[in-house]
């Protein structure tokens, strides 16, 4: 299911760009990090920031990066684990694609997460995404088809709502991972 090579080495995720000005994710990538992180809230607030912060190629290489770990450790992962896991991931894979107008590669993960899983996420907006695809096949695509890129805000603008997220998890998953921080070491 992970398509790999995204990255040199998996242990060395680009998680930590994501995660930088919270300072969460300063090593490689460890079974119980990989637990912690997609934890609730803080993978919520990661989702959120990955959005907001328009940072929609990252948040992609992330999520492979993070499904290649699932893949390279699904025999110390439960089937319930696993399961929740490609879920939460799959949505944040699905929302970027989705964002970055990938149309054809979000139908596509769809059909692997609604296989791998059985739950067919974000099944209104494939019908929409079809709707899509049609127009522009018809040659009757409109403006508000199409998402604003990553580049049309300002990296003032993308810090300051960076900055607001983390502001918003900080309680929530400062909290949560300090305390399940020392026991991923």
């Amino acid at each position: 299911m992970v398509k790999r090579g995204v990255s040199a080495s998996r242990n060395e995720s680009v998680l930590p760009i994501i995660l930088a000005r919270s300072g969460l994710f300063p090593t490689a990538l460890t079974l119980p990090r990989f637990r912690a992180l997609l934890a609730h809230p803080t993978w919520l607030y990661l989702a959120q920031a990955v959005i907001a912060g328009r940072l929609y190629r990252e948040g992609f290489e992330a999520s492979l990066e993070m499904l290649a770990f699932m893949e390279d450790n699904r025999k110390a992962l439960s089937g319930r684990e696993t399961k929740q896991a490609l879920l939460s991931i799959g949505a944040l894979i699905l929302a970027t694609l989705d964002k970055t107008d990938r149309w054809e590669e979000f139908l596509d993960w769809h059909g692997r997460i609604e296989r791998e899983t059985g739950y067919g996420l974000k099944r209104g907006r494939c019908r929409v995404i079809q709707r899509k695809i049609a127009r522009v096949a018809e040659g009757k695509a409109r403006i508000g088809d199409y998402h604003h890129s990553p580049d049309s805000i300002s990296e003032d603008e993308r810090r300051t709502r960076l900055n607001q997220i983390f502001a918003w998890a900080e309680a929530g998953i400062l909290r949560t991972m300090k305390e399940q921080w020392p026991r991923c070491q």
